[in-house]
């Protein structure tokens, strides 16, 4: 299936991306663009935008929080940076090829650690400035090293500007505003330097000071308008006011102080009353400290709106904002005397109780006013946010509102504060800068949006055909200007070396252009670019950033194979999350012919298929499971394919995937209504506890569903009626809940669980004791624990008690799950319970040392390798016999045993019998365990067989029988279970040696603080494991050793980690495979 070349007029491009077709697949609504563009049409024939994908500005192990500002150089546009507050102090981070590649530092390197306000700018001379509190911090070579310049006055909330007008009469003058002077914080002060800040004029006083109410200048803004006027605004705010709305502390005023003579004298301020948020708010469940301080930005366009002035920030109902937090805009068409217009800019619906804060302004070079902030109108939580802009074209009085950033995220740690964010201008494209905690950690990200025309292209894949010619399609979108076509041209290289050759471009009709790279026959690799020009001079290219960054396809025989990257979330499905599909990205070097999954259901062994459907780009999806289309317990086995259209019809295949149906019959996430503080009665549960809401309690975090529940001492909470939840032969029952401590809790304090068993006897499930000297809450993972085999499932019931030795310590639950399954295994160990083999009731032992362990319990000393179920399994020494109660297998057309074996200092002749009764109620023989005289331990490997015909009846019992055992010796079994069918061909083998090499995805991804993961070999291979952060950097070796053939399992601990992207490397002889874990505190 060859791709088709994209001719897409304008205004089916507003269809697709405005009405989001989806055909039943996820999330398929609203997919970019070839490139990963998302185009935007303005309101009034305001022209459109192009907004290009998300990305990370600079990888680190730090956080990058706080604020996000940035600038461009005044005279070379590829030149811009941006800068943060991090855990270093503050990071900056550069560009010099317009955003294609970033280099930068947590730090600012060769000055130390610096922190708080701080304001970017570049000189007319390409110096890089940051202008601090009391610092002016210069870099000559790009933001790669610092030097202090001077020491400006010591101004707090500050502001830092150059003038860089050649035309000015006070160009290259430097400007410094903030809080304090001869009246400290009282005071708004302004200094300015004319010899690049070696010194500083006496500090101006620039606002009236107010005693009562008590009033501070806090949040400065400065810019510098085209005739050299300066204009600072900042917020005034009060301090011990009445309680009025979020805070004790209310922003009341916009301040406006300007200057028409280089800072010499100061005119104003003019004081605006708005309607502050505050200096501290709740969203929802999260403290984010907010604020209501102005943003400012000057029209320098040279248009007819020339020195127009324009202000921006967070207001609340009471002025024109129409909720609890808008943008607002306020203009002077007067050079600052006075601001009449006013308008609220986000343009969703007014009362709808959604927030919008933090906004940064431009004021484009074409005059078009550019407000970015964040938005949670998309989001279900309050405390989480998109990145929005809204743009203007006429002078504020119409606006397009449109999301920046992609997914939904928390912009910061509750309890911090949100304080700015940053967006600058290079060429025809707006550059906003924004810190998420998408990546589980907070980071400064960009994407850039283009507002010049747009260029529209999907890249030219791969080609078997060596002669061309090439086609280059592509859809140039006008906005508001004409295209001129002389100079909208596509420029090749064939391999390597300048990209000089330009072939001017074809008009085919509306807004298709098409060009023909020529082929020369030899097989060659080449590289081109897309560029076009408007009436306007407006120049763009495709992709952004060229020449620095171009296309590349190659023109040879194609042997290489598609690559599929899926992973597979979780092997188990709710039935009630059902339908269940699967999305994947295929990458080719040339073109794609069908992406397909063979499907197993059960015991079906002729499988189906089910054709994937491409999304755009290289990502797939389909349906596998429909709703209805399965019941609990069900099994689902699936293998992807990709198939290119090559000579070759190369192939590729992932791994045979299994996940298995359950449903969750019980499922406690406590009223909404609740408030906190309230007893919990009602008729599902018996309690002498309360339902919380997390502000009661005082929490930093929030809780998965509010309000949550808690109980002090020894109270208990519990299932009063019991509940039928099916057949105890063939139910499997797992209890999850979120778990979290609150105070002092001493060092017996624990939360002890419950249950009844078939004879109707409460019985120990579990005891998890709680974290010695705690205080404020601190959260725990998910807890997920299974019920033994002796639960009544039929007449379920269950409790949750707190030992407490202290009224002060307390536990909070919330989501209480029980989780159903079908058991078509026998589970032999258990690590709830010490000793289920012999007290479980599935397995007698007739005679012999037959024992549960953990790792410290062997006898030749501590287990070294990982246990699969941690932290018990058998040990099996000296001659004797374990045999398991009877199941019935009798409704089973075929079964497979599954088990995980390991020995210590085994020789030969001494050996393990693995037997079966069958149906003639007689022993047979199934395999036997042969000592392998290593002298040592031996990780854990598989061992899988297919039980015979005679195996299949209704008392099929398992028996291990061992043989000629030293009392010093030792087997090892752990995970075994008897699986409803048959696997063939290459999925299992009745040896269990893999085929072929494999690392597998650990689970769970994301983690934390632990993780497993997987790895095959099929024959004994030196095999290193090793764990890398996101620079490369080696923090971990968990595996340098020789193993045997099988599958390996190691469990990694990223407690000393820093949250983040890792990366896990295996290395088995010439083997190497790489994959991406995700590590989430």
């Amino acid at each position: 299936m060859r791709k088709i070349a994209l001719f897409i007029p304008i205004l089916i491009l507003s269809y697709i991306f405005f009405t989001g077709q989806s055909d039943q697949i996820p999330n398929a609504g609203n997919d970019d663009l070839p490139g990963g563009k998302r185009i935007y049409q303005m309101k009034d024939g305001g022209g459109i935008v192009a907004v290009n994908p998300p990305r990370m500005v600079f990888q680190s192990p730090n956080r990058q929080y706080r604020f996000a500002e940035a600038f461009t150089h005044p005279t070379n546009l590829n030149i811009f940076f941006a800068a943060s507050v991090t855990d270093l102090g503050i990071g900056a981070y550069a560009t010099t090829n317009g955003g294609v590649t970033w280099m930068g530092s947590d730090t600012l390197s060769g000055q130390g650690n610096f922190s708080g306000y701080f304001k970017p700018s570049i000189s007319s001379s390409g110096d890089f400035y940051l202008g601090l509190a009391r610092d002016l911090l210069r870099s000559s070579n790009n933001g790669s090293t610092w030097t202090y310049a001077a020491s400006p006055p010591q101004l707090g909330h500050s502001s830092f500007s150059i003038d860089n007008n050649p035309t000015s009469p006070y160009f290259g003058r430097m400007y410094h505003t903030g809080q304090g002077g001869g009246s400290g914080n009282l005071q708004a002060s302004a200094t300015y330097s004319t010899n690049s800040g070696s010194t500083w004029d006496a500090l101006d006083t620039i606002n009236n000071i107010i005693f009562f109410p008590l009033t501070y200048p806090e949040g400065f803004d400065l810019e510098i308008g085209p005739q050299g006027n300066v204009y600072v605004c900042y917020a005034d705010v009060e301090y011990d006011v009445p309680f009025d709305g979020p805070s004790f502390v209310v922003e009341r005023y916009w301040s406006v102080s300007r200057s028409t003579n280089g800072g010499v004298d100061w005119q104003g301020p003019l004081r605006i009353s708005i309607s502050g948020v505050g200096r501290k708010y709740f969203l929802g469940n999260t403290i984010y400290k907010l604020n209501s301080y102005p943003k400012i930005d000057v029209d320098k366009s040279g248009g007819s709106r020339n020195g127009w002035v324009y202000m921006t920030g967070t207001e609340r109902e009471g002025s024109i904002a129409q909720d609890s937090a808008d943008i607002v805009l306020r203009r002077s068409t007067d050079n600052g005397v006075s601001f009449p217009f006013q308008t609220r800019v986000n343009q969703d619906t007014p009362g709808n109780k959604k927030y919008q804060y933090t906004p940064a302004i431009k004021v484009d070079s074409y005059g078009g006013i550019n407000i970015i902030y964040y938005d949670s109108r998309e989001s279900t939580r309050e405390d989480s946010v998109k990145v929005y802009m809204s743009r203007s074209v006429d002078g504020g009085v119409t606006w397009t509102d449109f999301p920046i950033s992609e997914r939904v995220f928390q912009p910061i740690e509750s309890g911090q504060e949100i304080h700015s964010l940053g967006i600058t201008q290079s060429g025809n494209q707006l550059w906003p800068f924004w810190t998420s905690m998408e990546s589980g950690m907070v980071k400064l990200w960009t994407a850039p949006v283009e507002i010049g025309p747009v260029i529209v292209h999907d890249k030219i894949g791969d080609s078997e055909n060596l002669s061309g010619p090439y086609t280059v399609n592509a859809s140039i979108l006008e906005n508001n200007s004409s295209i001129n076509g002389s100079e909208t041209k596509v420029f090749w290289s064939r391999n390597g070396g300048a990209i000089t050759n330009s072939i001017t471009m074809t008009n085919s009709g509306g807004n298709n252009w098409t060009a023909n790279i020529p082929g020369n026959g030899s097989p060659a690799e080449y590289r081109y670019y897309i560029t076009t020009q408007d009436a306007l001079g407006r120049v763009s290219t495709s992709p952004y950033g060229a020449p620095v960054g171009y296309n590349t396809f190659f023109a040879a025989p194609d042997t290489t194979p598609p690559m599929i990257k899926y992973e597979q979330l979780d092997d188990k499905v709710a039935l009630e999350d059902l339908p269940f599909y699967i999305d994947l990205d295929v990458n080719e070097n040339a073109y794609i012919d069908s992406v397909y999954v063979r499907l197993y259901k059960n015991e079906q062994t002729t499988p189906t298929h089910v054709l994937l459907q491409n999304l755009g780009g290289n990502r797939y999806a389909g349906q596998l499971i429909g709703s209805g289309g399965a019941v609990v317990g069900d099994s689902i086995r699936y293998k992807i394919f990709a198939v290119d259209n090559s000579g070759a019809g190369n192939v590729d295949s992932t791994d045979l995937y299994k996940v298995t149906i359950y449903d969750v019959p019980f499922f406690e996430t406590f009223p909404l209504s609740s408030t906190g503080g309230e007893p919990w009665n009602s008729t599902r549960w018996t309690s002498n506890a309360y339902i919380y809401h997390r502000q009661y309690l005082g929490f930093g975090f929030r809780f998965p569903s509010e309000p949550a529940l808690g109980f002090f001492d020894s109270q208990y909470y519990g299932t009063l009626n019991p509940l039928n939840l099916g057949s105890a032969q063939d139910t499997k029952l797992t209890l999850s809940f979120y778990l979290y401590w609150g105070h002092t809790q001493m060092a017996n304090d624990s939360l002890l669980i419950t249950y009844k068993d078939t004879s109707n006897n409460w019985k120990p499930l579990a005891s998890i004791p709680g974290p010695f000297n705690s205080f404020g809450g601190a959260p725990y993972p998910p807890v997920s624990i299974e019920f033994p085999p002796d639960v009544n499932v039929s007449n379920f019931q269950f409790k949750l008690r707190a030992s407490n030795s202290s009224h002060y310590g307390f536990v909070i639950f919330d989501d209480i799950k029980v989780l159903r399954e079908k058991r078509n295994d026998e589970i032999a160990l258990s690590d709830n319970f010490s000793f289920p083999f012999l007290n479980q009731g599935s397995w007698n032992q007739t005679s012999g040392n037959f024992k549960v362990i953990n790792k410290d319990s062997a006898i030749g000393g501590t287990y070294p390798f990982a246990v699969p179920s941690e932290p018990y399994f058998l040990s099996i020494r000296g001659d004797g016999t374990l045999e398991s109660r009877s199941r019935d297998l009798s409704g089973f057309a075929a079964a497979t045993l599954f088990m995980k074996q390991s020995e210590y200092d085994l020789e030969p002749g001494e050996t393990v019998h693995v037997e079966f009764f069958d149906q003639t109620r007689a022993w047979q023989p199934l395999f036997d365990l042969n000592g392998s005289d290593n002298n040592s331990f031996v990780p854990f490997t598989d061992k899988v067989f297919i039980l015979p015909t005679a195996a299949l009846h209704s008392e099929f019992k398992l028996r291990f029988r061992s043989e000629g055992l030293e009392a010093d010796d030792e087997w090892f079994i752990d995970n075994i279970f008897i699986n409803q069918g048959t696997f063939t061909g290459n999925e299992l083998t009745q040896n269990s040696i893999p085929e072929r090499f494999a690392l597998h995805q650990n689970y769970p991804n994301p983690f934390n603080p632990t993780t497993k993961i997987n790895f095959d070999i099929p024959r004994q291979s030196f095999v290193k494991l090793k764990i890398y952060d996101i620079l490369g950097r080696e923090m971990s070796t968990l595996v340098n050793s020789e193993y045997p053939p099988g599958t390996h399992s190691f469990d990694f601990n990223g407690s000393n980690l820093a949250s983040g992207v890792y990366f896990y490397r295996l290395e088995a002889g010439d083997f190497v495979q790489i994959k991406k874990m995700v590590l989430i505190k």
